[in-house]
């Protein structure tokens, strides 16, 4: 009975441990892409995408300002990739919205909210279409 419950943590352990390397390679590989996406060409986002960028980064910079009063909970090398992963987003979000927002439409039968609205969608459907 000892032996098959040993053996049952044994297994456990392991499932644990390939899933801290898979997660960790995870965030590294993302982390990769962020930083090489900052080099590429990047359209101006349109009124909505600057929202939701905004929005996206002041919650993931109100997260990383918890964890950091929080301090070290778990294991090392995963926090440290999760900072580095946090760091290169944010710079991303960062670059994205230096650019300059749209010019509002100078066509007095456009609708407010670009061109989304002026093509005839809701609201509701052009929140579905955010593009990165």
């Amino acid at each position: 009975m000892r032996s098959s419950l040993r053996a049952e943590r044994g297994e456990r352990g392991a499932m644990a441990s390939a899933g801290r390397v898979f997660a960790l390679r995870l965030v590294q590989a993302t982390t990769v892409a962020a930083h090489r996406m900052q080099s590429l060409p990047i359209p101006a986002p349109r009124a909505t995408e600057r929202v939701v960028l905004a929005s996206a980064a002041s919650q993931l910079r109100a997260m990383a300002d918890l964890a950091d009063r929080a301090g070290p909970s778990g294991d090392p090398e995963i926090e440290s990739a999760l900072a580095a992963l946090v760091a290169e987003t944010l710079a991303l979000v960062d670059k994205v919205l230096a650019t300059s927002p749209e010019l509002p439409s100078r066509d007095p039968r456009a609708l407010p909210g670009g061109d989304d609205a002026a093509d005839g969608e809701s609201a509701r459907e052009t929140s579905k279409k955010v593009s990165f």
